[in-house]
């Protein structure tokens, strides 16, 4: 509720019947466009515990970072390590009616070229009946010419979310 007022996304339904909520248990599937992505997800599925997998490079910031992560309840995956232990707890999530959130392609693109899926998602969704949900997320960003009030500078962000 507090980063509400900064992200402001549009969503716009692929099928109009599709319905305004995430079910629970659901597994959701998203590109991974910027950093903000999650906050974004936060806001506007407000009452629904999205539990995001992250990679342990930002629990090894430390320090609030890594407080902030848990508190939140991301599941942490460690891609250096070969620990699947992700698995389990996704799907301990998952039992427990939580909306579990995976970015397939694991990063942040380079160069606006993201990387390859793994099969994450499809492994998770093999072991539980929870249906998936794809969402693709488009920032749009307009340099203005007046001052906004933004933590960010002088420029607006709106964000359009593509759900099926």
């Amino acid at each position: 509720p507090v980063l509400a007022p900064f992200f402001k996304p549009k969503f716009y339904y692929q099928n109009e019947k599709a319905p305004k909520h995430l079910p629970k248990p659901s597994i959701l599937v998203s590109n991974h466009v910027a950093l903000a992505d999650m906050p974004l997800y936060w806001t506007h599925y407000m009452f629904t515990n999205i539990r995001f997998l992250v990679a342990e490079v930002m629990f090894n910031k430390g320090g609030f970072m890594n407080w902030l992560l848990y508190k939140v309840g991301c599941i942490r995956v460690d891609r250096n390590h070969y620990d699947f232990s992700f698995i389990g707890d996704s799907l301990d999530c998952l039992d427990k009616g939580d909306v579990v959130g995976i970015y397939p392609s694991s990063r942040l693109p380079v160069d606006g070229i993201p990387f390859h899926f793994k099969p994450s998602v499809a492994i998770i969704a093999m072991h539980t009946n929870a249906p998936i949900i794809p969402i693709f997320i488009i920032y749009l960003v307009a340099i203005t010419s007046i001052s906004i009030n933004a933590p960010f500078g002088r420029f607006a962000t709106s964000t359009a979310l593509l759900a099926g």
